[in-house]
C-alpha cells in the first residue's frame, strides 16, 4: 500500500509539472533565439562564476532528463555556448546521471506491471540483453531515431543490470554531444536546429549504432551456419 501511494504521488508530480511547463509556455523560453540572445549575459555570469556555473548546468540538465523536458538539444547547445568544447563533459555527466534516474524511476513505478502484462516478452528481451547487452546499448544510444527519454524508460523495465546501463549511455551518447556542443561553440552561425546535423552526420551515427551490432551479427551468423 506504501508503495502505491509513493507511485501515485511521483507520477502525479510529473502530471503537475507538465501542465505548468505547457501551460504556462515555459516550454518557449528552450530555443535557439533565447539562447542567441543571453549569450553574452551567460558568458560574462561564467567569467566570474565558473565552478558555480558548471554546477548549475549539470544540475539544470540532469533535472531536464529526468523530467522528460523537451529540451536537451538546446541544453547541449548551451553547453557549447557556455563552456566551449569542455561543455561536452558537464552534458555527458548531467545526461548520464538523468538517464539513471529516469531508468531507476521506471523500474521502480512500472517494472511489475510490465512483468505481469509483458513477461513472456521481458523475458526474450532480457535473455538476449543477458547474452549482447553492450551491444544494443550501444546500438541504441548511437542511433538517433531512438528518442533518449523513451530508451531511459523501456530498458528500466529490463533486468539489466544498472552499472552497464550507466557506462554504456556515458560511452554512447558522447559522438552526439559533441557534435551538438560543437555547434553550440559556432552559436552566431546558426540560424535553425535543422542546420546543426546534415543527413551525413545522420548517416554516420546509423553506421556506427549499425557497427556496434557487428558482433551480434557475426555470432548468429556463425549459429546459423554451424
Amino acid at each position: 500500500m506504501k508503495k502505491t501511494i509513493i507511485k501515485i504521488f511521483i507520477i502525479l508530480s510529473f502530471v503537475i509539472f507538465f501542465a505548468g511547463f505547457f501551460g504556462f509556455g515555459w516550454y518557449k523560453l528552450l530555443n535557439l533565439e533565447n539562447l542567441k540572445a543571453n549569450q553574452n549575459l551567460l558568458q560574462g555570469f561564467i567569467n566570474s562564476n565558473y565552478f558555480l556555473t558548471a554546477s548549475l548546468f549539470i544540475i539544470v540538465y540532469f533535472l531536464a532528463i529526468v523530467l522528460q523536458v523537451p529540451s536537451a538539444l538546446v541544453l547541449t547547445l548551451a553547453g557549447g555556448v557556455m563552456f566551449g568544447i569542455v561543455g561536452v563533459v558537464f552534458v555527458n555527466i548531467g545526461a548520464t546521471l538523468g538517464a539513471t534516474c529516469s531508468f531507476l524511476l521506471a523500474r521502480y513505478l512500472f517494472q511489475d506491471s510490465a512483468a505481469r502484462r509483458f513477461g513472456k516478452q521481458l523475458q526474450v528481451v532480457d535473455g538476449e540483453l543477458n547474452k549482447n547487452a553492450t551491444s544494443y546499448l550501444f546500438f541504441l544510444r548511437l542511433t538517433p531515431v531512438f528518442p533518449f527519454f523513451v530508451v531511459n524508460i523501456l530498458l528500466g523495465l529490463t533486468n539489466i543490470r544498472l552499472w552497464k546501463f550507466g557506462w554504456t549511455t556515458a560511452i554512447g551518447i558522447l559522438p552526439g554531444s559533441l557534435v551538438y556542443v560543437y555547434a553550440g561553440t559556432q552559436l552566431a552561425s546558426l540560424n535553425s536546429l535543422a542546420d546543426i546535423i546534415s543527413p551525413r552526420v545522420l548517416l554516420v551515427f546509423v553506421f556506427l549504432g549499425l557497427l556496434s551490432l557487428l558482433p551480434i551479427i557475426i555470432k548468429k551468423l556463425k549459429q546459423f551456419t554451424s
